[in-house]
């Protein structure tokens, strides 16, 4: 069995991609040790270049310009010999593994791919991915087993229970793991008792908002932005 991953040179999630690179950005590896576990575990990576993304420049995504970038962003990212690349669906055997990621990957015709699909939804906020996908309607395909993510969002959200399809669907769960950059420092005790408020407080959809009563993806980021000035002294 071998972990197909479509379009992972464009993934900022599993490595540091393109525009990350030319940029000089601080690259958001969130999920970079799950190909690091699975290369040390034996397992053959591939990437599955579409020729629907990329991140050279908007307006530009073919399938030649996307080879290109695969080899120089998987060579910029130490997996030159690490990970294959193919262009073809067909070369997708029946018994791979198939990870694709619900807001990234929409342009791809997932009726056409082989293997065992799951859909990464570790960052689902959306019905529609970023191209406009309705994604109801794109996960119904053969071969489609279940989901990733980090919560067991499969039985513990109302949400996605209404609206994605569930019967039948497994859960795969995805361990937090904290990048280096977040290692402790400092013993909790010596630490001065502070909150803070990083990244936006999102905004949702109507479905969203109906069943939650709430237009906030994050309400604790918003109570804490609302309740700056009277905390001062807890809030950064």
């Amino acid at each position: 069995m071998r972990i197909v991953i479509v379009d992972l040179h464009c993934n900022g999630f599993l490595l540091c991609n393109f525009d990350k690179i030319v940029n000089k950005r601080l690259p958001l590896t969130k999920h970079v040790f799950f190909l690091k576990e699975a290369l040390a575990e034996g397992y053959e990576i591939v990437d599955y270049i579409t020729g629907t993304q990329s991140g050279l420049w908007v307006g530009k995504k073919s399938l030649f310009l996307n080879r290109l970038e695969a080899a120089f962003v998987l060579k910029r990212n130490g997996l030159k010999k690490k990970v294959s690349c193919i262009t073809d669906a067909a070369k997708i055997e029946d018994r791979d593994l198939v990870i694709f990621y619900s807001h990234l990957n929409d342009s791809f015709d997932l009726y056409a791919v082989p293997g065992r699909k799951y859909c990464n939804v570790n960052h689902f906020f959306s019905m529609k991915s970023a191209g406009g996908a309705w994604l109801p309607d794109i996960l119904p395909a053969d071969g489609f087993e279940g989901y990733i993510c980090e919560a067991d969002v499969l039985h513990d959200s109302p949400f996605f229970r209404k609206y994605l399809p569930t019967e039948g669907k497994k859960m795969l769960l995805m361990p937090y793991v904290a990048e280096p950059r977040f290692q402790r420092r400092k013993d909790f005790e010596e630490r001065k008792n502070q909150a803070l408020a990083l990244g936006s407080v999102g905004l949702t959809f109507d479905m969203y908002r109906k069943l939650y009563g709430t237009d906030q993806l994050h309400p604790m980021r918003r109570e804490l932005l609302d309740r700056k000035d009277e905390n001062r002294d807890q809030i950064v």
